[in-house]
């Protein structure tokens, strides 16, 4: 009892300090714990067709991943459940939306041997994908890293809180101090708002990860304004994500224009096609692209190059990305 009486002391005690902070600092904090910067979205593109076959393309077996209306034909990753949270039929696209946790979205069907053709335009510097021969299950590379840059950060947000708690309620001589009192509100105020979202967008993330597609990778991507493709060629747009680089006289449109993507799986051989031209060709087994995954991320994932998986996902890279006329063709197995 006499243990309790003196912690709701040391609470009172530790509440009326903070009331006696000057106005305008609690007016400062309250600022910066409630203010959301709206970023305005770039505005989306005129409302698309309704897509449809023609008559030559039903009787060649192609099929729509897409009607133009609902998501009928895709689910999450690792999971029954669609992320509606992180995807929105709109105006005759599939869109992601942002911000907030999401994850990719992979066709139910699997094709292993085919020709994928979409349509897909992404905000300035964005960032994105359509990866194919996608097998449920696998090990999310990126995962790993993640933990390795945010949990010791959350861990000395935690110490520099519990350090300041303490001061206030055990340290009684030094918290006397206006100075150190104050200093140490603020330690406490500034740990306290950090470990929690920090922690909170770690989860997000390691959830989003958990429902990532892991498998080869056209990329979708704007070459003129995101700066990873300075220091990578190989994550530029139509090129196997690091691995293998696109033409470097492709065509891309960087204004208001669709870009046309196109994959093409015959038994091991594969191409990547930009805007009616082949920009990237490469065989699932070969040698040489086996040493460039040992060198990257996915040397980790057992099968990496495998046929065994065959779904079809786009990626949800926290960026604005319309796709439209997804559209496949599958072809006879092991076809040259």
């Amino acid at each position: 009892m006499h243990c309790r009486l003196r912690l709701y002391r040391d609470f009172r005690a530790v509440a009326k300090r903070l009331s006696r902070l000057p106005l305008l600092a609690i007016t400062l904090f309250l600022a910066s714990v409630g203010a959301k910067v709206w970023a305005a979205e770039p505005a989306g593109p005129p409302p698309a067709p309704k897509p449809a076959l023609s008559e030559a393309e039903r009787e060649q077996g192609w099929a729509l991943l897409f009607d133009g209306e609902t998501f009928n034909g895709w689910k999450g990753v690792n999971t029954p459940d669609f992320p509606y949270n992180g995807w929105r039929v709109e105006n005759g696209y599939i869109r992601t939306i942002i911000p907030g946790p999401a994850g990719d979205i992979i066709t139910t069907g699997t094709y292993r041997d085919f020709d994928l053709r979409f349509s897909w335009r992404i905000e300035k510097g964005g960032n994105s994908g359509v990866k194919y021969l996608v097998a449920e299950g696998r090990p999310e590379p990126n995962i790993p890293s993640v933990r390795l840059e945010k949990l010791p950060r959350l861990f000395l947000y935690l110490v520099g809180m519990c350090a300041a708690i303490y001061l206030l309620l055990r340290r009684r001589s030094l918290a006397r101090s206006l100075p150190v009192r104050v200093l140490a509100i603020a330690v406490v105020v500034v740990c306290g708002y950090s470990l929690i979202k920090g922690a909170r967008a770690y989860v997000d993330q390691v959830t989003a990860l958990r429902h990532s597609a892991v498998g080869l990778e056209y990329q979708v991507l704007d070459d003129f304004d995101n700066a990873e493709v300075m220091s990578n060629p190989k994550a530029s747009a139509a090129s196997l994500y690091i691995l293998l680089e696109a033409s470097g006289d492709k065509e891309l449109f960087h204004d208001d224009r669709f870009n046309e993507g196109r994959v093409v799986v015959r038994g091991d051989h594969v191409e990547h096609w930009l805007n009616g031209r082949k920009v990237l060709s490469y065989n699932l087994n070969d040698p040489q692209l086996a040493a460039a995954v040992a060198r990257t991320k996915y040397s980790m994932v057992p099968g990496f190059l495998s046929r065994k998986g065959g779904h079809i996902a786009l990626q949800h890279h926290h960026n604005l990305v319309w796709f439209k006329d997804i559209k496949i063709c599958p072809l006879p197995a092991g076809g040259q």
